[in-house]
């Protein structure tokens, strides 16, 4: 069994629809590259507008992203990040 993760994100103005449609394709992206399990995923918006997703990554991967382009990870959330702020609750 993998790490189960629960990320959340506050989309910038405007940005709310092109995040939520990025969030959606993460994981396959992440399935495709072998780090994400097969396990139903879900992305979703909270009421207060932030985009939550949950997945589980393969066993042993959860600090693989870090080794594989950004593209392959295009959630990787900097201080420049043009779709989201880091939440933190």
């Amino acid at each position: 069994m993998g790490d189960m993760v629960i990320v959340a994100y506050r989309p910038k103005p405007g940005k709310e629809e092109e995040l939520l449609a990025l969030t959606r394709g993460h994981v396959p992206e992440l399935r495709r590259l072998g780090l994400a399990t097969d396990r139903t995923t879900l992305a979703m918006r909270s009421k207060d507008g932030i985009i939550v997703e949950v997945f589980e990554w393969q066993d042993g991967a959860i600090g693989a992203p870090r080794t594989v382009p950004t593209t392959c990870h295009p959630l990787l959330l900097t201080p420049n990040c043009s779709m989201a702020d880091p939440t933190r609750r």
